[in-house]
């Protein structure tokens, strides 16, 4: 399922955790690694806001330089097939590139979006560009992980689309070689609107057309775990699915959400957003967004 792995990193702790995940995964799946550091460009504007001058860029260059022996030391032992490489550039635009040219069929980043001024400046988060434009899933990896305490409790986003479906099956492989326990949740979102003559009319838990919609969602999901053999219960929730996922996520004590991307872009994403990217950002573990 995941023959081969790109690994995002800059050095930093997040990194460090994203890096730890990107092992354990490439062992269990026997994949190869291919590990990125990309030391980025100062815009014009960046530029002006604060100067670059050639030691700064030394010492940048000799970040990466260090970011990419700290992978070799965790790599260390684990005899997994890896190589790295050292760019410069825009990240996200490299990044992405590089998952195009090696095939990859996983992206590991840590963490979600710089924030902050600079990330104004450089167009919005590297880790959100990643999330949008990347050519395969996603792993943003959150919080420390160790080996053979990864992905023990899995919660699948299922809503019925082929999108989720797919997600289903790529948390079927990963139950698989991680032996987790899998929670498949579905949120509806009640439809809130006006009849001509002005009443508020809605539908929500306990319509039948809603328990329907529900159990056909949850159903599209069971039926990729079932080909594998994986334990599963699940949930069916009322509400908004952005937050409600993200707190079924936390009620169930899960370290991985796995679901699809709609791949919404330009103006509707950047004011509405999508329920991937509000999870991929809210969710105190890691997220994998599938493709």
């Amino acid at each position: 399922m995941f023959n081969h792995i790109l690994l995002a990193t800059d050095g930093s702790e997040k990194a460090r955790w994203a890096g730890v995940s990107a092992i354990e995964i490439a062992k269990e799946f026997d994949s190869c690694l291919t590990v990125i550091h990309v030391t980025p460009c100062a815009s014009l504007l960046e530029s002006w806001v604060e100067p670059h001058d050639g030691r700064q860029r030394e010492l940048k260059e000799q970040q990466g330089k260090n970011a990419l022996c700290e992978f070799t030391h965790l790599a260390e032992g684990t005899q997994i097939a890896y190589r790295t490489v050292a760019a410069s550039g825009h990240p996200m635009e490299k990044i992405v590139h590089a998952a195009k040219t090696t095939g990859a069929d996983l992206i590991v980043i840590g963490g979600c979006g710089a924030g902050g001024f600079k990330s104004l400046l450089r167009g919005g988060g590297v880790a959100d560009g990643i999330l949008h434009h990347a050519p395969c899933p996603v792993l943003i990896v959150r919080g420390p992980q160790r080996a053979g305490e990864m992905f023990q409790n899995i919660l699948v986003a299922a809503d019925g689309s082929q999108c989720a479906i797919k997600a289903s099956q790529t948390a079927a492989g990963i139950a698989k070689k991680f032996a987790s326990r899998v929670t498949i949740v579905n949120v509806f979102q009640t439809p809130l609107y006006a009849d001509p003559y002005g009443a508020v009319a809605f539908c929500g838990a306990g319509d039948p057309l809603v328990d329907q919609l529900q159990e056909s969602a949850v159903r599209s999901a069971a039926l990729a775990l079932d080909g594998q053999g994986t334990p599963y219960c699940c949930r069916k929730e009322t509400g908004f699915p952005g937050s409600d996922i993200v707190r079924v996520a936390c009620e169930e004590g899960c370290d991985l959400i796995v679901m699809g991307s709609r791949g919404l872009a330009g103006l509707k994403a950047f004011l509405l957003g999508c329920v991937s990217d509000r999870v991929a950002h809210s969710a105190r573990g890691s997220v994998l967004i599938v493709k």
